[in-house]
């Protein structure tokens, strides 16, 4: 086979791709010597973090104005929040991520009527990492598809009827590095949406596979004929469960395309069948963040109350002496 592109013949003194120069190479070299360092001086001081964000709403609200911070406990962080009501109480499922364990495991928070936590305990843990617990309810009963793509398995749980206690039922997939599956029943058809990675090596925010079935309780998944139905790392990842707006469809979904999480888009789906599946992204919200937002990556609302995780920046210093006022107020006798 003849070479093409960056492998033909022409020369390096092709008119097309002109040599640089010697002070064009050094300012590049210089420039990047610069970011270098104005990052390494930037992680001396800055610390990033997940956070988890609630507010009360009627529909998911469009704003960053009005959010409530959740404060996870001290060397861990939440993250990838998911809502479920049972007889008028909130419960919220999330990844808590230990630092000194270096993984996560899931939590279940009681909120109040205005979204704070009263009290949380861990629900689910398991040798390898734990995310992104997508909850849904069926015929009387609770189900949890936690994130174990580092594990190479799609894993279904059954949970008891206080959610406090969660088994382990079938591996939907297994051999596969799959990303934040999302089913959505539409009364005939289950379907599931997962990012994966259709060959070793490529990434896995790029592309969404869609797969559907007559029941969730298997393992003969159908692969859409249009696989992968997005292409697009703007919003093929996954952000929580799919939500009905105004007579829409909407699903939440992540722009990865400048950083992991960027922001958060709602694509109103057109079209979702055994032949066609389509959608059209829109960012979640119009307008600039707070300052200290860096990122958002998962939204999910169920029963008047919005939940999204963020990225928010933090002063180190500040930080520490936060902590250490916490302290000195605990050790008081």
């Amino acid at each position: 086979m003849g070479r093409t592109g960056c492998c033909s013949d022409r020369g390096v003194s092709d008119p097309e791709r002109p040599v640089p120069s010697a002070l064009v190479i050094v300012w590049l070299i210089l420039r990047l010597w610069s970011r270098y360092l104005w990052l390494k001086m930037r992680l001396l001081f800055i610390d990033e973090k997940w956070v988890v964000l609630t507010r009360k709403e009627s529909e998911p609200a469009r704003s960053w104005q009005g959010f409530r911070r959740l404060r996870a406990p001290r060397g861990s962080f939440w993250a990838d929040p998911f809502l479920i009501a049972v007889d008028g109480q909130r419960y919220l499922l999330m990844e808590e991520f230990s630092v000194a364990e270096g993984k996560a495991h899931i939590v279940l928070g009681i909120t109040d009527d205005q979204g704070r936590i009263r009290s949380h305990v861990p629900v689910l843990k398991r040798p390898y990492h734990l995310s992104y617990p997508f909850i849904f309810q069926w015929q009387g009963g609770f189900y949890m598809i936690p994130e174990t793509g580092g594990h190479g398995t799609i894993e279904l749980y059954a949970s008891s009827p206080d959610l406090m206690s969660w088994s382990f039922v079938m591996n939907l997939m297994q051999g596969i590095e799959a990303r934040d599956t999302t089913l959505y029943f539409d009364g005939q058809r289950w379907w599931l949406m997962t990012c994966m990675a259709e060959n070793r090596g490529c990434n896995l925010f790029d592309e969404l596979f869609l797969f559907s079935a007559k029941e969730f309780k298997t393992t003969a998944w159908t692969p859409h004929p249009a696989n992968p139905v997005v292409s697009d790392v703007r919003h093929a990842r996954p952000a929580g469960a799919l939500l009905h707006l105004d007579g829409k469809l909407y699903r939440p979904a992540q722009d990865c395309s400048r950083r992991y999480g960027s922001n958060l888009m709602l694509c109103e789906i057109a079209k979702l069948d055994e032949r066609e599946y389509s959608e059209t992204p829109r960012p979640f919200v119009e307008g600039p963040r707070p300052k200290k937002m860096v990122a958002a990556h998962t939204l999910n609302h169920t029963s008047g109350l919005t939940v999204v995780d963020v990225i928010q920046t933090r002063c180190k210093i500040t930080q520490k002496l936060q902590e250490f006022r916490q302290d000195r107020v605990h050790a008081r006798p």
